[in-house]
């Protein structure tokens, strides 16, 4: 069995299909999180890694990328009304207005 054969079982298949898109949406995540530490400002540069990580994905994916970028965006903004404690119910526009822009 070769390797492309494995990942091809039906176990596997599906796993892989669910895992890819879950853990680019984490990785676009931790890049905001990354852009944040090092003090980079919200801004519409491909030098902001977020951005930049988006663009990728958009070369990569075309549109099957808007889900990936819309749960990382989706992250950041439960992340900020966690650690701002705001549970404010704009959050939802302010979500929505993040994934228009970085589409």
């Amino acid at each position: 069995m070769t390797r492309r054969q494995a990942f091809a079982s039906p176990v596997v298949a599906p796993l892989n299909a669910a895992v890819k898109p879950v853990s680019f949406a984490l990785t676009w995540f931790l890049l905001w999180n990354l852009a944040v530490v090092m003090g980079e400002t919200w801004q519409a540069s491909l030098w902001y890694p977020p951005a930049a990580f988006s663009v990728a994905l958009f070369l990569r994916f075309r549109a099957r990328a808007v889900p990936m970028v819309s749960l990382g965006i989706g992250l950041t903004a439960i992340q900020d009304a966690v650690v701002n404690q705001n549970a404010d119910p704009r959050l939802v526009l302010v979500w929505l207005a993040f994934t228009f822009s970085h589409t």
